[in-house]
């Protein structure tokens, strides 16, 4: 269960509640209580009526009442479909593929994900390829295709979590080189 599903029950059944208030209800820590809230405004999920202040919103009632699991952002399962299509893939290709408009920062969530998934043996690397632009690109191959449903990287576990599978395959945490 995702850390968002109980606050989010919670505020549906107290109301407007302070994060201390939702940490005391919930039993999670101030920082994950913190984590869920951040996550869950922009979805409009929840809404901040003060610093520190939430209640459920429209969006946030409705996912509950229709049973809908609170999920993450879709970059990384986007990335994980073209990762499957194409078998053979670099950065660039997959950020062509499921471009948000966000540029950078898409193309750097896009590379901790496939170097999660390396790390966890799903991914290979090759050799580099020049692009379309000329300039050398890494390069990747989908070796572990265990179905549809992506991989979870869970970055503060250092592990991934495959709902395929149902197995967590933990990630030996590695500095990159710069």
């Amino acid at each position: 269960m995702h850390l968002r599903t109980p606050v989010l029950k919670t505020l549906a059944l107290k109301g407007r509640m302070s994060i201390q208030e939702l940490a005391t209800a919930t039993g999670l820590t101030l920082n994950e209580v913190r984590s869920a809230c951040r996550t869950m405004v922009p979805k409009k999920l929840i809404i901040r009526e003060a610093p520190g202040v939430y209640r459920i919103g429209y969006h946030g009632q409705k996912a509950l009442k229709d049973n809908a699991p609170v999920r993450r952002s879709t970059l990384e399962p986007k990335a994980w479909r073209s990762m499957r299509n194409l078998r053979v893939f670099s950065v660039e290709d997959i950020q062509g593929r499921i471009d948000t408009g966000e540029g950078q920062r898409t193309q750097a969530t896009i590379r901790g994900y496939i170097n999660a998934l390396e790390r966890a043996g799903y991914v290979v690397p090759m050799a580099r390829r020049a692009g379309p632009d000329g300039v050398m690109q890494d390069r990747w191959m989908l070796v572990n295709n265990t179905g549809f449903e992506a991989p979870v990287w869970r970055r503060s576990r250092y592990e991934m979590y495959d709902p395929n599978t149902r197995k967590t395959v933990s990630i030996a945490h590695q500095k990159e080189a710069a």
